[in-house]
């Protein structure tokens, strides 16, 4: 009852009250007891201190409150009692003291090793919740590409197999825009590679920024990305890669490796259709990387859509290519 509901220092204080009291009440019972030889219940009167500090393992100060007070309270009622003999005064009083001062050392000796082992334990666990950030730290960057801070190939293969699983049985379709930056080569060999990173880095914002937040955006590497989209639909996925297209495009970097006149701009092949299982993901990769090629070649700075969204499992990966110029 004393441990339901009660604070620490409460509680602490309630148990070491019932020290007190047993002493109390076993001095009144020995001092009114009739009997003969009863004065030699002192000499167990030690064992009520043993069971405060030992058995109830008091707190340290509590302890040695409550057996300075039940040793004061032997002695009030000791010294004065006249049937006992001064002799059986002397050792009972010691062997009490004593007692109390062996159990008060070992109670400290507890307390001290459960504090000890408390900040062990605290250490621990402390240290595991560092491993473990790091350990969230170090698989973040194993997924994520360090200089765009987009998602790397690793994550693109680990994600793409479990959407397109996912897909098959919500029977929804997927669209996936392989991007790749017009004449970057050029612009690399003109303002070097230090400012090819930042450009880099610009274009996978302009990307990031215009895609949604279910979207996966991908830098597979160098200068090649790809959005892979849940949910989609061809409309959708053409706007999402006509708004992708064109916020790079409105960046205006200029790109005077190719043209004094020339930008930084990008070209999209663009896949959509319902995955069933006589296909697999790199049908659709495959695809819309045919559909970039088309927009490379029909000059660059052009969406290009492979429409799968109607095709069977018969139909393969070769579906019409339509044209939609920029």
């Amino acid at each position: 009852m004393v441990y339901r509901g009660v604070s620490p220092v409460l509680r602490e204080t309630m148990m070491a009250s019932t020290v007190i009291v047993a002493t109390l009440v076993s001095c009144l019972i020995f001092t009114k007891s009739v009997a003969p030889y009863s004065y030699l219940d002192v000499f167990s009167f030690g064992l009520i201190l043993l069971v405060g500090n030992i058995v109830y393992s008091l707190r340290f100060s509590y302890a040695c409150v409550s057996s300075a007070a039940s040793i004061v309270i032997i002695l009030a009622f000791v010294l004065p009692y006249e049937p006992m003999p001064v002799e059986a005064k002397r050792l009972a009083i010691f062997t009490i003291i004593a007692m109390g001062i062996f159990s008060l050392v070992a109670n400290y000796r507890f307390e001290l090793s459960e504090r000890t082992s408390y900040l062990h334990v605290l250490k621990e666990k402390i240290r595991a919740g560092y491993y473990l950030k790091d350990n969230q730290k170090l698989s973040q960057l194993s997924i994520t590409d360090p200089l765009t801070n987009l998602a790397n190939r690793r994550q693109f293969d680990t994600v793409l197999p479990v959407r397109w699983n996912e897909a098959i049985d919500k029977g929804t379709y997927m669209g996936l825009m392989v991007i790749d930056i017009d004449h970057f080569k050029a612009y690399n060999d003109f303002y070097g590679h230090p400012q090819g990173d930042i450009c880099l880095q610009q274009v996978a914002k302009a990307m990031h920024d215009n895609s949604r937040d279910a979207d996966l955006v991908v830098r597979l590497g160098g200068e090649e990305f790809v959005v892979l989209m849940v949910n989609a639909s061809i409309e959708a996925t053409d706007v999402a890669a006509e708004r992708i297209r064109a916020s790079v495009e409105a960046l205006r970097i200029p790109n005077s490796g190719v043209s004094h006149q020339a930008y930084i701009t990008v070209s999209v092949g663009v896949a959509v259709l319902c995955p069933t299982d006589g296909l697999t993901p790199t049908d659709l990769l495959s695809t819309a990387d045919r559909a970039l090629y088309e927009a490379k070649r029909q000059g660059r700075n052009v969406i290009r859509v492979a429409n799968l969204a109607g095709s069977s499992s018969d139909d393969g990966a070769a579906g019409d290519l339509d044209r939609l110029s920029r």
